[in-house]
């Protein structure tokens, strides 16, 4: 394993792998954005049951006088968890778009609280501003979320992707460098 993980070539195969990723993201949401729910649904619940079963033999090897330990209930939590996205795949989805409108309201909540905060100690008129305008824009991004979640979960599927590839990229590069100045 030691071997392995002083491997140059690791770093680079995984951003690789982690570009191809955002870029199929990406396009997939363009095509078809049901089998991009599918495969995040799909991915996550194999992800939920390994972590369920780790928790459960923890629970079981530990051999506490507890029947019910919190390994034990976690391990439940996280089957149970994935079986319910094996049945409904498309959730995921609702849940992330729901999740980015109310991230979205927040944040606007947190920047009205900011301007007010500014106005009552008096700071420059610029911050005030540009806090006021954050918050009129994270509330109607949060607002057109909840209005139009369909589109909105094609909008928040190419960024994300974008954002994946872009970060992959960027891995990419800097583990060439790496490698570069190993050798």
């Amino acid at each position: 394993m030691k071997k392995l993980a002083e491997n140059k070539w690791m770093p680079i195969v995984s951003s690789a792998l982690i570009t191809v990723i955002g870029v199929l993201t990406f396009v997939f949401t363009l095509v078809n954005i049901g089998i991009v729910d599918q495969v995040i649904s799909y991915s996550l619940a194999a992800a939920l049951f390994i972590i369920g079963l780790v928790y459960i033999l923890v629970s079981l090897i530990g051999q506490t006088v507890e029947f019910f330990s919190g390994s034990l209930i976690l391990g439940c939590l996280s089957i149970a968890l994935g079986i319910v996205l094996c049945i409904v795949p498309n959730i995921m989805g609702a849940i992330l778009t729901y999740f980015a409108g109310a991230l979205l309201l927040s944040l606007g909540l947190f920047a009205i609280i900011k301007a007010v905060l500014f106005i009552v100690y008096r700071q420059k008129v610029s911050w005030i501003i540009l806090y006021i305008v954050a918050a009129l824009v994270c509330i109607a991004g949060g607002v057109l979320v909840f209005c139009f979640t369909g589109e909105a979960k094609v909008v928040i599927y190419c960024i994300v992707g974008a954002a994946v590839a872009v970060i992959g990229i960027l891995g990419l590069i800097l583990s060439i460098k790496s490698a570069k100045k190993k050798e």
